[in-house]
């Protein structure tokens, strides 16, 4: 028998780490291969992660509620039917920041005792795992590089060469201070104005019950600070009469299979929108400084959940009508309630639309998704007094409002841009005759 360290495998997208919902197998427990292990929740998913080995679960890499770092150890994994190790499996998981961004297995005779753990790197070439002294050569005669997932993360966004850093911290590793050094030597500040020291204050005693911020709320969180503190954003509302709307609905509900909502002609409006104004189907690379217009519209749903705030992903939504994506979105919806969609379906949108008509409230300003560049959020329909050729009518109507990127786009654009997707829900017959023409 081999012992077997199983590392937390690269689930999606710019995963960085994945918090331990339950063990699904105990340590000294039997497993075998396939079988489930263990139930993770990722920044968006939660979902089942099964053993690659059949053998004895020796120790497990992290308890419940904690939080594992890609490439960290998720578990030991005693294999039957693999050559006789020759050493014991470490007390403890090596330190997440000297394992590399990647699924990979070690036998035990390869691995070291826990007091070097720290003191190795590994790197991948082709298919070939390579395993360094810290601070030593590599085989193409660099440097190995030391940063966990967050500083690769945020040396990425800040555009930020992690090679031309030196790192302060244990045999050379770069920490989040000597980021925020480089990007002060790269665009120096003028130093503040002093100001006097406030008097230091006693911490407030805070009462009542803690939850701790995981999961989907956590993801949230961080996801929403950094649109907030990178995007210049800006909200443009409008009124639409959709007194037409609500009557070719009311005609249609009872023959027309799957039964219509308003949310599909929205969402039919909206992606015509696009298509004819790209740039807010668009997302900013800041590093290259250009503008990317995304071929596809992959269209974000808004979906709120018991746990938070989820966006599933309809992809090439260009290519469906009003009835396919009254088909399409109420399946994508439940699963997203559900938390059963795959990160496949939980990522890549380039345009988010978010509804809350059915809740009520008279409108609000949505924050975008970043990347994206633009979020539309639909409101509530609502009989209201208007004025046709001189006389006061009462007309069935609905804000929208459009939050965008202004560093993308202008104000005047948005204007237009609304007043497009306004246009073919005040005449929506026009989306249905166009749909069935095609």
């Amino acid at each position: 028998m081999a012992m077997r360290a199983f590392h937390l495998p690269d689930l999606g997208e710019g995963m960085a780490e994945a918090e331990i919902i339950r063990w699904k197998v105990a340590e000294g427990e039997r497993v075998e291969e396939d079988q489930p292990l263990v139930e993770l929740e990722t920044d968006k998913a939660v979902m089942e992660i099964p053993s690659p080995y059949r053998g004895i679960l020796k120790k497990h890499g992290a308890k419940e509620g904690e939080r594992l770092p890609v490439g960290a150890v998720l578990a030991y994994i005693e294999e039957e039917g693999a050559r006789e190790p020759s050493a014991s499996p470490p007390a403890s998981p090596p330190p997440a920041s000297a394992l590399p961004d990647t699924l990979r297995e070690t036998s035990e005779s390869e691995a070291l005792p826990e007091e070097d753990a720290g003191a190795i790197v590994g790197k991948i070439t082709g298919e070939l795992l390579v395993v360094e002294e810290e601070g030593g050569p590599s085989k193409e005669g660099k440097k190995a590089i030391l940063a966990s997932p967050a500083v690769r993360r945020r040396a990425r966004e800040l555009g930020l060469p992690l090679e031309e850093i030196q790192g302060t911290g244990p045999q050379g590793r770069i920490t989040q201070k000597d980021l925020e050094a480089a990007l002060e030597r790269k665009e120096p500040r003028p130093a503040p104005t002093p100001a006097p020291a406030p008097a230091p204050q006693p911490a407030p005693t805070l009462q009542g019950r803690r939850i701790p911020l995981r999961g989907l709320r956590r993801a949230i969180a961080q996801r929403l600070s950094l649109a907030h503190q990178r995007v210049p954003q800006v909200t443009h509302v409008d009124e639409v009469d959709v007194t037409e709307l609500v009557q070719l609905r009311k005609s249609l509900k009872e023959k027309v299979e799957p039964r219509l909502t308003y949310l599909p002609f929205v969402a039919r409006a909206a992606v015509k929108a696009l298509q004819k104004y790209p740039f807010f189907n668009a997302s900013l690379d800041e590093a290259a400084e250009e503008i990317v217009l995304h071929p596809h519209v992959h269209l974000g749903i808004a979906v709120d959940t018991e746990e938070g705030l989820l966006v599933a992903v309809l992809r090439e939504a260009e290519r469906l009508s009003v009835v396919e994506l009254a088909r399409e979105i109420p399946p994508l919806v439940e699963a997203a309630r559900k938390r059963a969609l795959p990160p496949e379906k939980l990522r890549g949108s380039t345009f988010t639309i978010t509804s809350v008509g059915s809740v009520g409230g008279l409108f609000a300003t949505p924050i975008v998704n970043y990347p994206e560049v633009a979020i539309l959020g639909v409101h509530k329909i609502v009989p209201r007094p208007q004025v046709r050729e001189g006389k006061v009518v009462i007309r069935d109507t609905l804000y929208l409002t459009l939050s965008f990127d202004h560093r993308v786009i202008d104000g005047v654009a948005a204007v237009r841009f609304t007043k497009e997707i306004a246009s073919y829900l005040e005449e929506p017959a026009a989306l249905l005759w166009e749909d069935l023409s095609r």
